[in-house]
C-alpha cells in the first residue's frame, strides 16, 4: 500500500531483531511528516502516533485505518508461514 489521495505511506525495514514495522505517513501534498504507525506492544497492534498539532479529516484517517489493517494482516500471515515452519521442521 504506497499511499492514497492526500497520504503517502513509507514503510521501513524492520530494525534487526524486531518482529513488526515502522510506517511513516506522509502529507501527499507538501510532503511533511504527519505522524508514524508502529507496533504498540501493550495493544498488541498496530497504532497511529501522530505528531504534535496535526489535523486529519475523516478520510485521511480512514486511510490511516486501512493502511493498519493491511499491516495487521501482513502480520498475521508471516506469523502463520513462521508458525507452518517450525512445525514441519
Amino acid at each position: 500500500m504506497a499511499g492514497s489521495k492526500y497520504l503517502r505511506f513509507e514503510m521501513e525495514d524492520k530494525a534487526p531483531g524486531k518482529k513488526t514495522y515502522n510506517t511513516k505517513v506522509y502529507s501527499a501534498q507538501y510532503g511533511n511528516l504527519l505522524g508514524v504507525i508502529r507496533w504498540y506492544g501493550p495493544w498488541r497492534q498496530y497504532a497511529f502516533f501522530p505528531e504534535s498539532s496535526t489535523l486529519y479529516s475523516a478520510g485521511c484517517l480512514q486511510d490511516i485505518q486501512n493502511h493498519i489493517i493491511f499491516l495487521m494482516e501482513r502480520r498475521r500471515h508471516e506469523k502463520s508461514l513462521e508458525n507452518k515452519g517450525r512445525k514441519e521442521a
